[in-house]
């Protein structure tokens, strides 16, 4: 049943769509601290992983949010004791209410930011990377390449070596402390091999002339009249939040008492405009599905 939930809504975009995109809402997340910008910011997160991975998936990812929401909320008094209201004394250690809502703002601000990581990680794939940044730097496009494919060269190459000295009788089963430092030794020669193999890939790619012109892919994205809208709503949506945020309306202090969270005219538009901003893959979606609906029909 949670299939029909799934719609990764950034599949059908452009890379420099869903880089835009997932840029723009993470660094006014990481830049702001007022807590109606955070809280939007975080249920965004969930609501785009819910449509591009299924409630399941949304369900889980909220699961491993809480435990550190709760951490930083409950470990930011430890440090920090500024405010007014004193709660209680912890082993002489004033806790107040105004570093418990700091640490909380806080906790969600990571969590959002982590979310939405992940987030990009589902809807950008390792092809459409390269894609984005192949042309532009070519080097970084290789070592990312290069990097992602040890990572599991790196396991296996490790079982080959380990399982190799095992059959030559390298490794005692009776002497486990020694067993570390030989598995130490059989670390440090696949690390030694690894680096061979960067210089050989190093050497290889200059011999071909690699960076040298310009360079094609073989992925083929055209930016497409979508495109277009959906960047656009993200250059408008977020030129208002940001223009709002730096008039002062995305200000927020808790020490030493907390500001209200004010709905003024000018603090609504800048959330609603960060609301929207957040929640484009949602809209767009929900917008295929009906458009997709509505074709069904006439067949």
């Amino acid at each position: 049943m949670e299939n029909k939930y799934v719609n990764n809504v950034f599949e059908s975009m452009h890379p420099l769509s869903v880089f835009v995109y997932f840029m723009a809402v993470c660094v006014i997340t990481m830049f702001s601290i007022h807590p109606m910008i955070m809280v939007i910011s975080f249920m965004s997160g969930i609501a785009v992983n819910m449509l591009q991975r299924g409630v399941r998936s949304a369900l889980i990812t909220l699961a491993a949010a809480v435990p550190l929401i709760l951490l930083l909320t409950l470990t930011n008094p430890v440090f920090v004791h500024s405010g007014r209201d004193v709660l209680f004394f912890l082993l002489g250690i004033p806790v107040t209410l105004q570093a418990l809502l700091y640490g909380l703002n806080m906790g969600v601000m990571i969590a959002a930011v982590i979310i939405h990581f992940r987030n990009y990680s589902f809807g950008m794939s390792m092809g459409k990377t390269m894609f984005l940044i192949g042309r532009i730097l070519p080097s970084t496009a290789l070592l990312i390449s290069v990097t992602v494919k040890n990572i599991e060269q790196f396991g296996r190459r490790y079982l080959e070596i380990s399982d190799a000295q095992k059959a030559l009788g390298y490794f005692s089963e009776e002497k486990k402390s020694k067993n570390l430092i030989k598995r130490l030794k059989v670390f440090f020669v696949l690390v030694s091999c690894a680096l061979e193999d960067s210089v050989e890939c190093a050497v290889s790619m200059r011999a071909k002339g690699y960076g040298t012109g310009r360079r094609k892919s073989s992925l083929r994205h055209r930016f497409t009249s979508g495109d277009t809208v959906f960047v656009t709503s993200i250059a408008v949506f977020a030129g208002a939040t940001l223009v709002l945020m730096g008039k002062g309306y995305g200000d927020f202090d808790f020490y030493p008492v907390a500001d209200k969270i004010l709905f003024g005219v000018p603090d609504t538009v800048m959330y609603a405009a960060f609301f929207m901003l957040t929640f484009l893959p949602v809209v767009r979606s929900l917008r295929e599905g009906l458009r997709w609906k509505y074709l069904m029909s006439k067949i």
